[in-house]
């Protein structure tokens, strides 16, 4: 129930969202200005994090619900690895955006199943999300610092699918066995996945690094793994448990404009006028699907839950 009497859980929950942004500022910093291989950060960014959790939540683990949460796990490793690659192949604040398509998709899966109603605002939403990225992935200015590739579109979507399908899937598991416990396993078994493949990115990364970028290369990933992930989700869970699901939404939208802050300042990296604008599109469509939502009872109350379940 939400806590109306105070902004302290949404002003929580921004600040979570806002240093996951800020992650994928560093994340691309990492790639670019470093080198390092996406597969490295990964499995670094996954071990770091589910170590740290496991060791401070001592979490129940998910036992008895194991074939799907061996789903969730290979939907998690997935969901990770192409977000990165995205910055990889774009940057920070066109992952994000790509990213945030996964609400319009789980919409229109919970329309499909009829486990929601359809309305005008749930079309207008869906067909904003699709000019959205028709808009994010053109630029008519040359001097743009990004012209979004046809393999960052195909992965970003790829991004937006896995998130979807991480969502639907992670609502029961959640529901039974409570998000830190959920995640920080869930984490734990993706970083056993990457570490065949990360190893040699990683081994390759630390021979070819620069020794004077060693304190930044160390700055970035501690702040990618334990910012940017533990301490980022352990703020925006707190503040999802005291907001309404249309405050999630809200709030979730401070992702993709930190991104986009923090890369424009610390990278010099900016999005045309015609990306921006499709990015602000993907976000209205966000927010017209939740409030329409809202208003259905009570078939909207699954999807509800489900704009609560986000990590990444």
């Amino acid at each position: 129930m939400e806590d109306k009497g105070s902004l302290k859980p949404f002003l929580i929950s921004i600040t979570g969202a806002t240093l996951w942004g800020l992650s994928g500022t560093a994340s691309s910093a990492l790639f670019e200005v470093l080198g390092m291989n996406p597969l490295a950060l990964l499995s670094i960014r996954l071990i770091v994090s589910s170590a740290l959790m496991l060791i401070l939540f001592r979490p129940k683990f998910p036992g008895s619900d194991l074939k799907l949460f061996t789903i969730y796990v290979a939907t998690t490793f997935i969901l990770q690895l192409s977000y990165l690659e995205t910055i990889d192949l774009s940057n920070a604040p066109t992952a994000t955006f790509l990213q945030f398509l996964y609400f319009p998709m789980v919409v229109l899966f919970e329309l499909i199943m009829r486990k929601i109603r359809f309305s005008l605002l749930l079309l207008a939403g869906l067909i904003l999300s699709l000019i959205g990225i028709v808009f994010l992935t053109i630029s008519i200015n040359p001097d743009s610092t990004l012209r979004i590739s046809l393999d960052a579109l195909i992965v970003g979507l790829i991004c937006a699918l896995s998130a979807a399908i991480y969502t639907v899937i992670s609502s029961p598991l959640v529901r039974k066995y409570g998000s830190i416990s959920v995640v920080s396993w869930g984490f734990f078994f993706a970083a056993l996945i990457s570490i065949p493949t990360g190893i040699m990115p990683i081994l390759n990364f630390v021979r070819t690094l620069n020794p004077g970028s060693i304190p930044l290369a160390i700055f970035l990933i501690l702040f990618v793994s334990v910012v940017g992930t533990l301490v980022a989700f352990t703020l925006y869970s707190y503040g999802m448990r005291k907001i309404s699901a249309s405050s999630a939404a809200l709030s979730g939208t401070m992702e993709p404009i930190s991104a986009s802050l923090g890369s424009s300042i610390f990278l010099d990296q900016y999005l045309g006028d015609f990306q921006y604008f499709g990015g602000f599109l993907i976000i209205i469509s966000i927010l017209l699907c939740q409030y329409s939502i809202i208003k259905q009872k009570p078939k909207g109350n699954r999807i509800r839950r489900l704009i609560k379940i986000r990590m990444r």
